[in-house]
């Protein structure tokens, strides 16, 4: 996740993140605002993204309550058609296609050779 963070920083993008993920990109020197998990209160990620405050989500979960707060954003992602991921690895892929697209570097290749 940290090269997809910094690809995105690079691209113009502000991050936010909870508190724990926010630590871990500050020590990496990336900067990072923070934001309230569901269950620590208002404002909070599911209230940024009804209110049309994040444009691109990545998230990855870990323990019973990320997955059970992830639920949610899932579903208003989906509703306000917010692009979602859910792996590191799509992440990095999403955020090296953004770079790529804004560099002019994209073409189309055939899978059938």
């Amino acid at each position: 996740m940290l090269e997809a963070a910094q690809v995105l920083v690079e691209q113009g993008f502000t991050l936010v993140a909870t508190r724990g993920t926010q630590s871990w990109l500050a020590e990496n020197d990336v900067p990072c605002e923070v934001v309230n998990k569901v269950y620590e209160g208002r404002p909070h990620v599911i209230d940024m993204l009804k209110d049309g405050d994040v444009q691109l989500l990545m998230n990855t979960t870990e323990g019973a309550q990320a997955v059970e707060d992830s639920k949610e954003m899932r579903s208003v992602a989906l509703y306000d058609k917010i692009p979602y991921f859910t792996t590191a690895a799509a992440a990095n892929a999403a955020a090296r296609a953004i770079r790529a697209q804004a560099e002019g570097a994209l073409e189309v290749k055939s899978l059938q050779g």
